[in-house]
């Protein structure tokens, strides 16, 4: 866990048994391991707040295309970075949802894909009138996962996450009243899709 690396890498430094020369990589790894704590952080307070009712939904009338598009470009880098190519297929659409809320929903499943998807795959968001999609060509999801995948600190295996991602997910569509899931591409991988 985060906590315990940044312990254990700590009281080596206290102890003064870190070479001078391996210093800045201790150094940002206790960083990095902050910054993983604290993402954890958040994550586990925004569950809570969503499971006790504390967070309502700021609803607007919102181009949905223009939404996803947006988000697709802020993270095509890395993506890229991951030897990933990022494709969209996105149909001038227009929804009422929680802007903030829904973005999240959008980035979970976009970083789930990337971490499920092969060096030189592709995944694809596709967005119609009535359904978001985000395909990966990764292993896919086993039919008997795809009802537990949803619950909070379930993770599949490889998975870079602590489980929180597609709990969080779930309760911001479920707050939506839109229905969710997961399926199998056609020629290998998986597809999460959200219909309005």
């Amino acid at each position: 866990t985060p906590l315990a690396i940044i312990r254990n890498e700590t009281e080596a430094l206290a102890a003064g048994v870190i070479p001078l020369a391996e210093l800045p990589d201790v150094t940002t790894s206790i960083i990095e391991e902050t910054d993983r704590l604290g993402h954890l952080i958040d994550e586990t307070l925004l569950y809570s707040k969503l499971a006790g009712g504390r967070m309502p939904l700021k609803k607007t009338d919102v181009a949905l295309d223009e939404l996803v598009l947006a988000t697709v470009e802020r993270l095509r880098g890395t993506f890229m970075q991951a030897g990933l190519t990022l494709a969209t297929d996105l149909k001038s659409t227009r929804q009422s949802l929680d802007p903030r809320m829904f973005e999240r929903v959008l980035i979970n499943f976009l970083m789930n894909a990337r971490f499920a998807s092969p060096v030189g795959g592709t995944v694809t968001v596709r967005l119609t009138h009535d359904e978001l999609t985000v395909e990966d060509e990764g292993a896919g999801v086993r039919a008997e996962d795809r009802a537990t995948i949803w619950d909070v600190y379930v993770k599949q295996e490889g998975s870079a996450g602590h489980g929180l991602g597609l709990a969080i997910s779930r309760m911001i569509l479920d707050s939506h009243q839109f229905t969710y899931g997961v399926r199998d591409r056609s020629g290998g991988g998986a597809v999460f899709y959200v219909r309005f």
